[in-house]
């Protein structure tokens, strides 16, 4: 079982109807596309204890599911925030010179890049707030109650099985390498590294062909 949904399985809410949390999940996501920034903000503050109490979460746990992001949202924004002049126009925040120019940030990227890591993060902790109070369980009785087709419940199964299989397998070998004092060094650590996504692919396809034995044998007619 994956940890969110161990502690989804133990969240408080575990017993409300899946379709009530589907309701406050799509509005939490409307306001968080609303624009306003005094409303992202709220759901921002109220979301963290609130996720943290219901769930059974520690606040550290989450800071760190929230800090996983970070860098893929850092990255985003500095394309957004950073453009690039052949001379420095009024208006400026920062200019650096750049080969022939320079990379400047305004005020008005700024403030659009402001907008969207506000807007990120409350889609975020809002998403994370279904997912630690909906099982994957009842996720499967919501999508079929909307008459999902049952060929696309078991792909989705299958994905989910799948990606707690590759889980598995690197936290196995990851501890036994480490048991074996791969990590020591950096150079042991990139060799490390490379051993552990080889074997880990090798692994993971021979599970795939598994996997796709097991749905033929299934489905053959």
């Amino acid at each position: 079982m994956l940890i969110i949904d161990q502690y989804a399985y133990q969240n408080r809410l575990v017993g409300l109807s899946p379709k009530v949390k589907l309701g406050i999940y799509l509005l939490l996501l409307g306001i968080s596309f609303t624009g306003i920034p005094s409303l992202q903000w709220a759901i921002i503050v109220a979301l963290f204890p609130v996720t943290c109490y219901l769930a059974k979460l520690h606040w550290k746990t989450y800071v760190k599911w929230l800090l996983l992001t970070l860098p893929f949202v850092f990255i985003s924004l500095v394309t957004m925030a950073v453009s690039f002049q052949e001379s420095p126009s009024k208006n400026l925040i920062l200019a650096l010179p750049l080969w022939k120019g320079y990379a400047v940030i305004t005020r008005a990227s700024l403030d659009q890049t402001i907008a969207v890591f506000v807007r990120s993060y409350a889609c975020l902790m809002s998403t994370y707030f279904f997912v630690l109070t909906v099982p994957f369980r009842q996720l499967i009785d919501l999508l079929r109650s909307f008459r999902i087709p049952n060929e696309l419940l078991e792909v989705i199964v299958f994905m989910y099985r799948f990606i707690f299989m590759f889980l598995e397998e690197f936290l196995v070998m990851r501890d036994t390498l480490d048991l074996k004092f791969g990590f020591g060094t950096v150079k042991q650590s990139y060799q490390t590294m490379g051993l552990l996504a080889s074997q880990l692919f090798t692994r993971l396809m021979r599970a795939n062909r598994q996997i796709n034995d097991m749905l033929e044998f299934r489905f053959d007619p």
